[in-house]
């Protein structure tokens, strides 16, 4: 609030993410084509271990700063 919006964090485009939790011991991976999404989903409740699906959208599209009031 301090700041005006209430997002936690932002985070850094092209991070591996999924890489970093399969280094602790998970799994995951990076998704870079919305048809592969449904796919990876049930890749990751059958894994049965932490699984981030890092989905990769177009850093040009504005998104908003803030949920409040929505």
């Amino acid at each position: 609030m301090s700041y005006g919006h209430d997002v936690a964090a932002d985070l850094t485009p092209g991070t591996r993410y999924d890489d970093v939790v399969r280094a602790l011991g998970g799994a995951g991976e990076t998704i870079t084509r919305p048809e592969r999404i449904g796919p990876a989903l049930r890749r990751a409740f059958d894994s049965g271990v932490p699984y981030p699906l890092n989905v990769l959208t177009d850093p040009e599209a504005v998104y908003p700063r803030t949920t409040m009031g929505v």
